[in-house]
């Protein structure tokens, strides 16, 4: 079989069909989180807790429901990697939140969040996320305003967006 027509067929055997997953509107995603409290009302909360993440049957025994997202995320190992923690307090890079939202991680493993779906965080929720875990992944984190670093992933390629038909 030709490598790119088993490519295809691969990635359309992983995209699931989609039935049930959340698709969102691209008017109605956020900017930048620039509290914690942002990032709990309009990604944990709005999207993350109603899809898989709340109650006793969450996903991967994840609750990201309010009072309890920091303490389930910030220094926890995860269940598909234990070597890496959910959220590792200054180092996006080498949290497994992140590498489960971005496209093309080796060091994932299983689907990409969310699953079966379509990126459904905007580039700048997902560098808000990466900011927040830089500055220590605190409930009281409050941005600053500084600039991440020049070579921070966060290029709208790796993140493509959902468009309007």
């Amino acid at each position: 079989m030709r490598p790119a027509l088993l490519a295809v067929l691969l990635l359309c055997g992983c995209v699931g069909s989609g039935v049930g997953v959340p698709f969102a509107d691209p008017e109605d995603l956020g900017g930048a989180p620039e509290t914690f409290e942002d990032i709990q009302v309009n990604i944990f909360d709005e999207r993350c807790a109603p899809a898989c993440h709340a109650g006793g049957g969450a996903s991967r025994g994840l609750s990201l429901e309010r009072g309890l997202s920091t303490r389930m995320l910030v220094d926890e190992p995860s269940n598909e990697v234990p070597d890496f923690l959910r959220v590792a307090p200054g180092r996006a890079d080498d949290s497994y939140l992140m590498m489960k939202l971005t496209p093309f991680d080796e060091r994932r493993v299983g689907n990409r969040m969310p699953r079966n779906g379509p990126p459904f965080l905007t580039n700048a929720e997902i560098r808000g996320l990466r900011r927040w875990i830089n500055a220590g992944a605190t409930e009281d984190w409050i941005d600053d305003g500084e600039e991440d670093p020049p070579d921070d992933d966060d290029d709208s390629a790796l993140f493509p967006q959902i468009e309007e038909a």
